[in-house]
């Protein structure tokens, strides 16, 4: 595999390591999602790149704050793969292309491509539904093999 897969997630959640950005995505919901795409954890850890908008914990959600965190990570994206993690994190990139878009759809985007899913937090109600999951699997599975 020549690249990472990039993953974009809101902020750490409130009983993840705040203080270490390299362990972004690593808690519940990076467990979760790696068993909803079917990854090995392993792999996951070492095929992906994992980042956050903001590096504590967000109870207050500030949208203005989370875009200019999402415009100083654009960069990262060139000739990349990017997977926005749920709505709030696609609507900080401003952009109309991936909030019209439905989700699991490639977009060519700041030199890369960039697709959203549902954010796979425990609390997201979306992942109660079989057809979801089955979505999201089907979309996710192969990323790490490709």
């Amino acid at each position: 595999m020549s690249y990472k897969l990039v993953l974009v997630g809101e902020a750490p959640g409130r009983d993840d390591i705040t203080e270490r950005p390299s362990l972004a995505l690593t808690g519940s919901t990076g467990k979760n999602l790696c068993a909803i795409a079917g990854w090995d954890w392993l792999n996951y850890l070492r095929y992906t790149e994992r980042r956050n908008l903001f590096y504590t914990p967000q109870f207050a959600w500030s949208r203005w704050a989370a875009e200019g965190a999402a415009e100083e990570m654009i960069p990262l994206f060139r000739g990349r793969r990017v997977i926005l993690l749920g709505v709030k994190v696609a609507e900080a990139f401003h952009s109309k292309a991936i909030n019209a878009a439905p989700n699991y759809e490639w977009l060519d985007l700041y030199d890369g491509v960039v697709a959203k899913v549902p954010h796979p937090s425990g609390r997201n109600r979306m992942w109660n539904s079989k057809d979801e999951r089955a979505a999201a699997h089907e979309f996710l599975k192969d990323l790490l093999d490709a």
